[in-house]
C-alpha cells in the first residue's frame, strides 16, 4: 500500500484539488521529524543509523542532511581505529609534522567545518574511513511504501505527521474560501426625485401704505462760547510775575563782595535788603493769581449761562418735532386702512390660486414615494435571498473546517499515542492557531 493511499484514508481525497505536492513535502518533513524525536533511544538508533565509506575518492563526506554523527573509524591498514572528534581550528595542528599534536594512522581524528566532515589522516584506498550516521531519507514520494534506512515500524509516525500537516493546510485553505458578503448583482433603487413645493407670493401684491408727511424741525444754532460773543468776557490770562535775585548788588559791593572781604554786618545789611525783595516779589505773586482766579470765575459763569441759553431752545425745538410727527402718523395711517380693504379680496383670490397649484405638486410627489417604495420593497426581497444563500454557503464552509478541525486534532493525538510508546512525552499543544479558525 503506498503512503498516498494511507494518508487518504486520514485525510481523503487529494488529487482533487492536487495536493500531491504537499503531501510530498509533508512526507519528507514527517521522515525527519520521526527520525530527530527518536535517534537518540538505543534500540532505535543503530536500525536508523547508515553508513558511507571514504576512500580517495571521496574522502570527506557533507553533513548538510545529517541529524547526528554515530561514529568514525579509520583503518590503519589492519585494522580499524575509532576516530575522535577535534575543533577544526585546531586541524593545522594534527597535520604538522612537527608539532606535538600531529596524529597518525594509529589515532585518527575528525572534525566538521562548513558543513563537511574531513577524517585525519585523510583517507586512502587500503586505508578507508567509515561513517555511521543518521541521514533521514529525503527522497522519499508518495508513490512509495517503503522508506530508506527507516524502521517499518515508524512509517505510522511519518503518515500520522503528513496527515497532520495537510489537514492544517487544509483548514487555511478552507478559511481562506470565506469571503464578504457581496451585492454586486443586488441594485438599489435610485433615489426619488421630487418636485420642490414652493410657494408663489400672491400676485395682488401689498396694500399701499399712506405716505407720512416729512416733519421740519427747526434749527438751533450752536452755542457760542468763543471771544466772538459779546455776552462772554475774553479768557483769563495769568502773567507770570519773575525774580532774578542779584547777590553782587546793590551797590559798588554785594553780598557776595562783603561776605568775601569778611564783613559780616555789611553782608547781613545787604542781605536784608534782598530779603524784602522777595518778600515784595512774593506778594505781587499771589495778587496776580488772586486777580486770575476772580476773572476765571466770571468768564465759567457766562459760559454756563450761554449754554442752558442753547439747552432752552433745543426742548423747544424738539418739543415741535414730536408734535408734527404725530399728526403725520394718523394722517398717514387713515390712508393705509382704506388701501388695506382694497386689497383685501385680492389678496384672497390669489392666495386660494396658489394653494391650488401647491395641491397639485404635493399629488405627484405621492404617486412618486408610491412608486418608490415597491422598488425598496423589491430590493429588500433579492438582498435577503442573496444573506439566505451567502448564509448557506458560510454553513457548508463552517461544517467542512469543523470537520478537519476534529481529524487535525486526532491525527495530532494518535501522532502523539504513537510517539508516546518509544518516549516520555510533554503535553503538546494544538498547533492550530486562531487565524485557522473559521470566522
Amino acid at each position: 500500500m503506498s503512503f498516498k493511499t494511507e494518508i487518504e484514508a486520514i485525510v481523503g481525497d487529494i488529487d482533487s484539488p492536487d495536493y500531491n505536492t504537499q503531501a510530498g513535502l509533508y512526507l519528507v518533513e514527517g521522515v525527519k521529524f520521526i527520525t530527530k524525536s527518536l535517534m537518540d533511544i538505543p534500540s532505535l538508533m543503530n536500525r536508523l543509523t547508515q553508513s558511507s565509506t571514504l576512500n580517495n575518492s571521496p574522502t570527506t563526506i557533507s553533513t548538510a542532511n545529517m541529524l547526528k554523527v554515530v561514529s568514525i573509524t579509520r583503518n590503519d591498514g589492519s585494522r580499524d581505529r575509532k576516530a575522535s572528534e577535534i575543533q577544526p581550528e585546531d586541524a593545522g595542528d594534527y597535520t604538522d609534522v612537527n608539532s606535538i599534536y600531529y596524529t597518525s594512522k594509529l589515532d585518527p581524528k575528525y572534525y566538521i567545518s562548513n558543513g563537511t566532515l574531513n577524517v585525519l589522516p585523510t583517507p586512502a584506498n587500503g586505508q578507508s574511513a567509515l561513517v555511521k550516521h543518521i541521514t533521514p531519507d529525503t527522497s522519499v514520494a508518495t508513490s512509495e511504501s517503503s522508506i530508506s534506512n527507516f524502521p517499518a515500524e515508524l512509517e505510522r509516525g511519518v503518515i500520522l505527521y503528513a496527515s497532520k500537516e495537510l489537514l492544517r493546510l487544509f483548514l487555511n485553505t478552507k478559511n481562506a474560501t470565506l469571503v464578504a458578503l457581496g451585492l454586486d448583482s443586488v441594485s438599489a433603487p435610485d433615489v426619488v426625485s421630487l418636485d420642490t413645493v414652493t410657494y408663489t407670493d400672491a400676485t395682488a401684491g401689498d396694500a399701499s401704505i399712506g405716505t407720512v408727511s416729512s416733519v421740519s424741525v427747526g434749527s438751533v444754532d450752536a452755542a457760542n462760547v468763543t471771544t466772538g460773543n459779546s455776552a462772554i468776557s475774553a479768557l483769563p490770562t495769568y502773567s507770570k510775575v519773575t525774580l532774578s535775585p542779584d547777590y553782587t548788588g546793590p551797590g559798588a559791593l554785594g553780598v557776595d563782595d562783603y561776605l568775601t572781604g569778611e564783613d559780616v554786618e555789611l553782608a547781613q545789611v545787604a542781605l536784608e535788603k534782598h530779603t524784602q525783595s522777595l518778600q515784595k516779589q512774593s506778594n505781587d505773586i499771589q495778587d496776580e493769581l488772586n486777580e486770575f482766579n476772580k476773572e476765571l470765575s466770571i468768564y465759567q459763569i457766562e459760559v454756563q449761562e450761554e449754554l442752558q441759553k442753547q439747552n432752552v431752545e433745543l426742548e423747544r425745538a424738539r418739543t415741535n418735532a414730536t408734535i408734527a410727527a404725530q399728526k403725520a402718523q394718523q394722517d398717514a395711517a387713515s390712508t393705509t386702512d382704506v388701501n388695506k380693504i382694497n386689497k383685501s379680496k385680492d389678496l384672497q383670490i390669489s392666495l386660494e390660486a396658489r394653494a391650488k397649484d401647491m395641491e397639485s405638486l404635493v399629488q405627484n410627489n405621492n404617486a412618486k414615494i408610491a412608486d418608490y417604495q415597491i422598488d425598496v420593497e423589491s430590493y429588500s426581497q433579492q438582498v435577503n435571498r442573496a444573506v439566505q444563500a451567502y448564509q448557506a454557503s458560510f454553513q457548508e464552509v463552517v461544517q467542512d473546517y469543523n470537520w478537519y478541525a476534529q481529524q487535525y486534532q486526532i491525527a495530532t493525538q494518535d501522532l502523539i499515542t504513537f510517539l508516546s510508546q518509544y518516549i516520555k512525552l510533554q503535553e503538546v499543544p494544538s498547533e492550530v492557531t486562531a487565524d485557522d479558525r473559521a470566522s
